[in-house]
């Protein structure tokens, strides 16, 4: 590859977001070329690296506006402010592949169960995910996560997932009183499954809370981690993001069938609402198979089924 791989990531990542393909990576001197495509837009981008390592973003083959703003505002947050790529850009990137990445899903809503996921990718599998339009899960609709989610099994097959339904997670949680504990062991679990899979022992995973917590969790390993805000900038870890979101998903509806109740995602004021109606049909018991008890929600509910 004629242009290093973090900035190549980084400015991927870029047309994703905003809503672009892309196409035909090849090298050409001194650089790469590839097309971004969106509808009916098709337009040419080309990379230059110098031998001291300096990117140029080429639009002078790039004829369709559109897509030219898009590349030139990333030219402008990122390639034309060093600093700012530096520190906010490839930071997410420092770890190329062959690597493990992990996310999660779930954590931040009241129903539902936490799912963890972890996926292998290696140089060629990481272009796969690329080509597929692999990005962070929270910019896919749930429709394209399972198209995606099948692709990443075919591409990736050295991945694990775990979920925790919540009679588990409410019963962990009671130990330990603290839902990064829970979150650090199910990460620790998915990645070492992989770890075994495959004996790749660099690996990515997205920040969250106090990092003695996955730490804890591949002790003895020997795996080499790195805890990053914003992981699901990395290919890997995106990847494990929509395994995640997959999970979740389906674990949503799941509930939905098992109960014949419309539980609705997140942890607002309208989750308190569902909350109440589910208590007065089902009965308090039976919220702890349906919702994380420890969420502040809980208490809420009660409030309004006492009508206090």
């Amino acid at each position: 590859m004629n242009v290093n791989q973090p900035y190549l990531d980084a400015i991927f990542a870029h047309f994703q977001t905003c809503g672009y393909q892309v196409e035909g990576l090849k090298d050409i001197s001194y650089g790469v070329q590839f097309h971004i495509t969106k509808q009916e837009i098709r337009a040419l981008i080309r990379i230059y690296q110098n031998t001291k390592g300096a990117v140029k973003l080429d639009l002078s083959q790039t004829k369709n506006e559109e897509a030219a703003q898009c590349a030139a505002s990333f030219s402008i947050a990122s390639a034309d402010k060093p600093g700012k790529q530096e520190s906010e850009v490839l930071d997410y990137y420092k770890m190329a592949p062959p690597l493990i990445g992990s996310d999660e899903a779930g954590k931040g809503d009241y129903f539902g169960f936490l799912c963890v996921a972890a996926v292998y990718a290696d140089k060629m599998q990481y272009q796969k995910l690329r080509m597929a339009g692999v990005c962070d899960s929270k910019h896919l609709t749930d429709i394209k996560i399972a198209v995606l989610a099948e692709q990443i099994r075919d591409i990736c097959p050295n991945h694990s997932v775990v979920t925790i339904p919540n009679v588990r997670f409410n019963e962990e949680y009671r130990k330990v009183q603290n839902i990064n504990a829970v979150l650090g062991s199910a990460h620790g679990e998915v990645i070492r499954d992989v770890i075994e899979k495959t004996g790749c022992k660099h690996v990515l995973t997205d920040k969250f809370g106090n990092t003695h917590w996955v730490e804890d969790a591949l002790r003895g390993t020997g795996a080499h981690l790195v805890q990053e805000p914003k992981a699901e900038q990395n290919l890997a870890v995106a990847a494990a993001s929509i395994l995640a979101r997959k999970a979740f998903v389906d674990s949503v509806e799941q509930l939905r069938t098992s109960y014949g109740f419309d539980f609705p995602l997140g942890a607002g004021s309208v989750v308190d609402e569902c909350g109440r109606r589910f208590v007065g049909r089902f009965g308090l018991e039976k919220l702890n198979e349906v919702a994380k008890i420890s969420f502040k929600n809980t208490e809420k509910i009660m409030m309004m089924v006492r009508g206090l």
